[in-house]
């Protein structure tokens, strides 16, 4: 059997690393994994940036995540979403 490699069977499930993604896809997955982290989903996008600290998520701690797509909030999110919610909430 002929092995693949990573970047295909990430392709074929449907899988991006972070880096691959669009300047403003970066940005709304940063806001939509900060929103989670501190529990401000719920909130309109006013209220709840302003409530969140400037401590949030940065692109660095996405960087080499490999990345989920879910069509009804339109936003990628990392794979390994419990590890950077954690990192998020510790600061």
């Amino acid at each position: 059997m002929k092995e693949m490699s990573t970047n295909k069977a990430m392709k074929k499930v449907g899988l991006r690393y972070f880096s691959s993604l669009t300047p403003k896809q970066k940005d709304k997955s940063i806001w939509a994994v900060t929103k989670l982290a501190h529990d401000l989903a719920g909130l309109p996008d006013g209220l709840a940036r302003t409530i969140a600290f400037e401590g949030g998520l940065k692109t660095a701690d996405l960087d080499g995540q490999k990345m989920f797509f879910i069509d009804s909030s339109d936003t990628w999110f990392p794979l390994e979403i419990k590890d950077v919610m954690n990192r998020v909430r510790q600061g």
